[in-house]
């Protein structure tokens, strides 16, 4: 597989490969015709370094949040006397950094006992790995996940001391899940109004992922977090939040120290690398250019990558600002934006909106409107999101972009600018 590049969301779906549930046998079928359907075909893919879509990205355009959780693993689940075994948990994240893209947060799971098998596997902290070791190493974790157990050897095999049987499989013993956000929901949660920082989108989604391990049955007693900020606070405020869990730590370079967040690390980057590589551009005039290579170099997508910056400029769009892959909220795409070779380029991109506002009055107004009416200056800042948490866009499908002046910025609503979509964002 090859790639040109390469980081609590609103509007996040869930996808559940199977209910926890106390009865162990309710998703036995559901996993063992997964194991028999996804196995096969990952697993040929990456022999071939020719990884597809993965299966638990939500097809067509991500224009939403979403999260995917595996079926909770046998070994994770309650035994016959109803003892459930106590498991360590791991987070990290992929694209955090990125101008473009979405930013994944993963969690990976498994037995407490089972340490030395996850040691086993030979994780590392994704960024040291080739992109051919890391869809290998993924295709372990989704073969552990699913692995369903051996089935009895018949009474013939049993009575024959001639018959040579296979050494019985091991039940599904790894759990994963991940977060996807999109670019809108993370500049929108960072743009809006009442801002919520990047630091904070990440502490919310590593708290839904391990409340939704915890929610599907899983006796989560470790937890292992790669931090975001200073790891003291993080770690107190998840100990807050989870007092039944007996070890917490947050640490720098998690990642690298302890294999079950190694394993979280390569579904979040397995699964970003995929999202990117079969990204689905719905703006108007780039629908068409889907199967162009040159469509997606874009580089590493992090600031300073020249060749990321020139595929920001080749698709700046003089009102719209750039497609919904971007992220508005960083300030590489605002400083292009608004940058003086842009408006030589494309002209003024500034817009002006004028709309009657309920108790304006004329000397409110700039010089020249009449009573009762106020001017807006539009510009191309970032993208709002709709009621139904797309971004909004032009008749072109382009996604629009508005920043209004500060002074009035809290006075605007739907009803105001109605036909510009923007509902969540002041």
């Amino acid at each position: 597989m090859d790639i040109d590049g390469l980081d609590d969301c609103d509007n996040v779906s869930i996808v559940d490969d199977g209910d926890a549930g106390d009865d162990a046998g309710d998703d036995a079928g559901e996993s063992t015709a997964m194991a028999g359907a996804v196995q096969p075909r990952i697993s040929a893919a990456a022999a071939e370094n020719t990884l597809p879509r993965l299966p638990h990205i939500p097809p067509g355009p991500c224009t939403e949040s979403w999260t995917h959780f595996s079926a909770v693993p046998l070994a994770c689940r309650p035994d016959a006397a109803g003892s459930r075994p106590p498991c360590m948990l791991g987070v990290d994240e992929a694209g955090r950094g990125p101008v473009l893209g979405p930013m994944v947060y993963a969690i990976c799971y498994a037995p407490v006992a089972k340490l030395d098998a996850v040691k086993a596997m030979g994780f590392a902290d994704s960024k040291v790995l080739k992109e051919s070791q890391r869809d290998a190493l993924f295709v372990r974790i989704v073969q552990e996940s699913e692995q369903p157990p051996a089935a009895a050897p018949s009474s013939d095999q049993r009575a024959s001391n001639d018959t040579q049987t296979e050494p019985e499989a091991e039940a599904a013993w790894l759990g994963w899940a991940v977060t996807a956000c999109t670019p809108q929901d993370i500049s929108s949660a960072m743009l809006k109004r009442s801002k919520t920082s990047l630091n904070e989108v990440a502490h919310d989604t590593t708290i839904a992922l391990i409340r939704g391990a915890i929610d599907r049955g899983v006796n989560v007693q470790e937890v292992y977090v790669d931090t975001v900020g200073p790891p003291e606070p993080y770690q107190a405020k998840l100990e807050r939040l989870f007092p039944r869990i007996g070890k917490i730590r947050v640490t720098k370079k998690a990642d690298s120290l302890f294999p079950i967040v190694s394993a979280a690390s390569i579904c979040a980057k397995v699964t970003r690398d995929s999202m990117l590589k079969h990204w689905e551009f719905v703006e108007h005039g780039l629908e068409t250019e889907q199967a162009s290579p040159s469509l997606r170099e874009f580089g590493s997508g992090y600031p300073g990558d020249p060749k990321t910056v020139a595929w920001l400029k080749k698709q700046q769009h003089p009102v719209f600002g750039f497609p919904r892959l971007v992220r508005f909220s960083w300030s590489t795409a605002t400083k292009l934006v608004e940058s003086p070779e842009a408006v030589a380029k494309h002209g003024s991109a500034n817009v002006c909106w004028r709309y009657t506002g309920e108790g304006d009055s004329a000397s409110e107004s700039k010089p020249g409107a009449s009573a009762g009416k106020k001017e807006y200056r539009i510009t191309t800042r970032f993208a709002q999101t709709t009621a139904s948490g797309s971004a909004g866009h032009d008749a072109d499908g382009r996604v629009a972009k508005k920043s209004l002046a500060r002074k009035h910025a809290g006075r605007v609503t739907s009803q105001t600018l109605p036909d510009l979509g923007i509902l969540s964002a002041f």
